[in-house]
């Protein structure tokens, strides 16, 4: 699924309240959304700058629980290209049926068109695999020319990764199962509307305009503004809710006594990441959906993150909140889904590790540096026992690790490597840098490429451009190499003066370390040592007794000792 240190602002928080959707309650949620000030609040780059490039797509989905089964209609409008097109092709389940199109525009083209399977698409391990549709129209779709198309379709009754329907609720993951077509510009904007057995609450892409009860049914829309890949889920939720610059919301199956807790620890999480990586992208709230465990589990996830809000199983959610866990699936609103990688280097790095250090940053934020310092070494508890300097120095043991920049796609180790590793260079690469600079860095690489795909290439000419240094030796160091500096500290006082000798293993690392002093009777000193080569020596005052000295005892640089190294072998 998954520092610098800045000052923590809560903006405009209010109560929480958790309580059954009625009617009167959910139209209270929508109009305080639509009516919230926004004066002064940065803001993304609008979805309107993007139509070149993202396709227009409204829905109106009939949801049968009973019957496991979709009712859908809709219309979708494709950006132009420079060349005429014979057919267009899309993507879709394959236990949808009964589909239908017809052309509304290029006029020349409009009328039925004639649809046909291509094959199943090729898909990762992580992915329900798709068919591959062609639609063909009367007349070639000129250069030029927007299309326009009004389709229907229905089905859905078999259970996929991230998508299920049934009586106890359900759930359909876009970027996981084509639920709806999914055409080359895969991110769309439009309207999405619901209609469920009443009692049934919807959560969807977007932000909710109109909740409404019809007779036995209950209908549920959502104005899509930004890009996004569109996913929903629906079931007998009580929504807990924390107003605050964003607002932060629970869909939860059952009341639970951590929902006031959850919400504002959301909240925090959310200051501190839009500090970190830029405005929140969005609109105006994060939620967490609940997923019924077995249900969930059966379809591939514990846990899933999407366009403003994330899916968690019963089981996850009942540990309540976690600082560290969902500080790295918040982060992922950035990086993953509003910034997506493109090319063959960099994959794990732009989604998983950047999510990860997202989540340091909270806990640093929030918790404080000694937290921060036991994330980074140990791991934080509660959260994976293995993404942390103690689970990447075992991968490295056991020869499971593999350089950053070249992660294999569609593999366990690589998730765990860029979730270990990966952040504990992030980290550093920020200290090197400067921790203001690598910030404005990030805040611009998400304003540049949001809603579209950024190469490893260019993330790390925007950090170097941004740090005005050259940076070649820290990329070859830590993206590009295995393993972690060995270093061992020896220490000998000769009157007032400190001699510290630091030996390195080959092969070498450029490195900068803190190295703390401490004194019998006289507050403690850190200094910060260049070490270069096998060997480096320093010289430092020592004014009165030293008790003790340690090198980087926060662990800001990940490395490890000899007698960590053989212990790790050993075992």
């Amino acid at each position: 699924m998954k520092g610098l240190f800045v000052s923590l602002m809560l903006i405009g928080f209010a109560a929480s309240s958790c309580q059954r959707p009625t009617e009167q309650n959910t139209k209270r949620l929508v109009t305080a959304s639509q009516d919230s000030d926004s004066a002064g609040m940065p803001t993304v780059p609008a979805a309107k700058s993007m139509e070149s490039s993202n396709s227009r797509c409204d829905l109106k989905v009939k949801v049968m629980p009973d019957k496991r089964r979709l009712e859908v209609s809709g219309t979708v409008r494709l950006p132009a290209v420079k060349q005429t097109r014979e057919s267009v092709v899309f993507s879709l389940r394959p236990d949808m049926a009964d589909f239908r199109v017809e052309v509304i525009s290029p006029q020349e083209c409009a009328g039925p068109a004639e649809v046909k399977t291509k094959n199943t698409t090729a898909v990762s391990q992580d992915k329900t695999p798709d068919k591959d549709w062609t639609i063909t129209p009367l007349h070639p779709f000129p250069a030029g020319s927007e299309v326009s198309l009004k389709f229907s379709y229905s089905g859905g009754e078999k259970q996929g990764f991230v998508f299920f329907l049934g009586p106890e609720g359900g759930f359909a993951g876009g970027p996981n199962s084509a639920w709806y077509p999914q055409f080359d510009s895969v991110r769309s904007t439009g309207l999405l509307r619901f209609e469920v057995p009443k009692g049934l609450v919807v959560k969807a892409t977007g932000d909710p305009v109109r909740t409404v009860d019809d007779g036995a049914m209950s209908v549920f829309e959502f104005k899509v503004t930004q890009p996004s890949m569109y996913t929903f889920a629906f079931g007998k939720y009580i929504i807990c809710r924390h107003e605050g610059k964003v607002a932060t919301t629970l869909y939860l199956l059952k009341n639970r006594s951590f929902g006031e807790e959850m919400v504002k620890g959301l909240g925090k999480v959310l200051d501190v990441l839009e500090r970190e990586f830029g405005p929140y992208p969005y609109g105006k709230e994060f939620a967490i959906v609940e997923t019924p465990s077995h249900q969930s589990e059966a379809s591939g996830f514990t846990g899933a993150s999407f366009e403003g809000f994330m899916f968690v199983t019963t089981r996850a959610l009942m540990g309540g909140f976690n600082l560290a866990l969902f500080g790295h699936e918040i982060g992922h609103q950035w990086w993953g889904n509003l910034v997506k990688h493109t090319g063959e280097k960099g994959a794990y790095l732009l989604d998983e590790a950047m999510a990860q250090y997202g989540s340091l940053r909270c806990v640093e934020e929030i918790e404080g540096p000694a937290a921060a310092a036991r994330y980074r070494r140990s791991g934080y508890p509660g959260y994976s026992s293995i993404q942390c300097g103690q689970g990447a120095l075992q991968m490295w043991a056991d020869g499971s690790d593999h350089a950053l920049e070249t992660l294999p796609v569609g593999n366990l180790d690589s998730h765990n490597l860029s979730d270990s590793k990966g952040f504990l260079v992030y980290h550093l690469l920020a200290r090197t840098v400067g921790t203001d600079r690598f910030r404005e860095a990030l805040h611009q690489l998400t304003q540049r490429y949001a809603f579209g795909t950024l190469s490893w290439q260019d993330f790390m000419k925007t950090v170097q451009d941004a740090s005005d240094q050259n940076l070649d030796w820290f990329f070859e160091q830590w993206f590009r190499r295995t393993g972690a500096p060995v270093l061992k500290l020896e220490w000998i006082q000769e009157k007032d003066k400190l001699r510290c000798t630091i030996r390195q293993e080959e092969p070498t690392y450029r490195l900068t370390l803190p190295l703390l002093v401490e004194f019998r009777g006289q507050e403690p000193a850190t200094h910060d040592l260049e070490i270069r080569g096998v060997v480096t020596e320093v010289i430092l005052p020592a004014p009165t007794a030293v008790a003790s000295v340690k090198l980087d005892p926060l662990y800001h640089v990940h490395h490890m000792t000899p007698e960590t190294k053989a212990k790790l072998k050993k075992n």
